[in-house]
């Protein structure tokens, strides 16, 4: 199941990517791209796998606070499709 943290961790995702291949200018860019495509990795891995394990992920319930996060996401154009609550052990 994918939580809030594939939203926040996309974003995370790209800034760490456009600052780390911006640092890929000297001798050791193999070293920063390798740590960039590592960084990516675990991204995703830990949306869908990890962070199931220590943390329960629950639908948000219709209401105002739905309503509300789903309209920010029309008004800037970011393709929401769930929600979830998360609950941490």
């Amino acid at each position: 199941m994918r939580g809030p943290a594939v939203g926040t961790g996309g974003c995370l995702h790209s800034f760490l990517v456009v600052q780390l291949m911006s640092l890929c200018r000297d001798s050791r860019s193999l070293c920063r791209v390798t740590l960039c495509v590592t960084l990516q990795l675990l991204i995703t891995v830990y949306a869908d796998y990890i962070a199931p394990l220590f943390d329960s992920f629950t639908p948000l319930p219709d209401g105002e606070l739905k309503t509300q996060i789903e309209q920010l996401a029309a008004d800037i154009e970011f393709p929401l499709k769930k929600l979830f609550v998360v609950e941490g052990m």
